[in-house]
């Protein structure tokens, strides 16, 4: 019961990163200041994943692999401050979406992802509650 509740929290993750995603890409067409933040963020991971192309038997690629893998172990294990992290970005997109609408640039038909964004949530929290990890 334990596995099957572990990967529906699992995939309910991926469908949260994966309407982040989608809103931020839908929120980068209009100019406002969290635009500009996404654009100067997505130049700076760029820049970044660059580098990734060495070979992996280059010393600067192990030990950004085993970096990465360390960070991904240190989210796991904090796990509630990874939800505090889902819930403030989610808090950031909502943010952004309603300035949009307050500003007009925007309607309410563009507000499907963000229910998603939310009942993927709702679903991460519930499930992280049954499995103790919050």
């Amino acid at each position: 019961m334990l596995l099957k509740i572990r990967l529906l929290l699992t995939i309910n993750v991926g469908l949260f990163l994966y309407t982040v995603m989608l809103c931020v890409q839908k929120l980068k067409t209009y100019p406002n200041f969290f635009t500009d933040f996404f654009n100067n963020f997505a130049s700076n991971t760029t820049d970044l994943t660059a580098r990734w192309h060495f070979s992996f038997l280059s010393w600067r690629s192990l030990v950004f692999l085993v970096i990465l893998v360390a960070l991904l172990f240190l989210l796991l294990k904090f796990w509630r401050v990874t939800f505090v992290l889902l819930e403030v970005i989610a808090g950031f997109l909502l943010l952004d979406y309603f300035l949009l609408l307050f500003q007009k640039q925007i309607d309410l038909s563009a507000f499907y992802p963000f229910i998603v964004l939310i009942i993927a949530l709702m679903n991460i929290w519930h499930n992280s509650k049954v499995l103790k990890l919050l």
